[in-house]
């Protein structure tokens, strides 16, 4: 079976946490035709490659950064060949992560909050929260 331009046997589905990939259904479905070739938050019995932590509630943004960081170090050529060049890239980038940039996006996450209670819950998207740009990461 082939997924794209790669055999299953190279590839590695990740899921993000949207809901409906958290469905037994959708697990049941990865486990049966890409059983250990999958990233995702799991089951005890699912057969992940990478089991993810629910998200926690109050974490938005520390896993927001750490996502986009680690893709951005990982998912670059030259890309890893196998499951264990992608362990080795994910630990490797995440090594790479400080303690003054997790103070920077808890900074950041304080300071949207800020504007979260002033606003008493309000839209808040047009206003200037995000400082920093998760995904590209300006400041590093």
């Amino acid at each position: 079976m082939t997924l794209g331009h790669c055999s299953l046997t190279e590839a590695a589905l990740e899921q993000d946490e949207a809901p409906p990939h958290w469905k037994l259904k959708v697990r049941e479905v990865l486990n049966n035709v890409i059983p250990n070739h999958w990233i995702g938050r799991a089951g005890t019995n699912d057969k992940v490659t990478f089991p993810l932590l629910p998200d926690h509630w109050t974490l938005p943004q520390v896993n927001f950064f750490l996502l986009g960081f680690v893709k951005n170090k990982v998912y670059v050529p030259p890309l890893p060949r196998n499951l264990e060049d992608l362990r080795t890239c994910i630990g490797n980038a995440l090594k790479l992560v400080t303690p003054d940039m997790l103070k920077r996006v808890w900074e950041e996450m304080d300071y949207c909050l800020d504007i979260v209670c002033l606003t008493r819950g309000s839209h808040i998207e047009h206003l200037q929260c995000h400082k920093i740009k998760y995904l590209s990461c300006p400041f590093l």
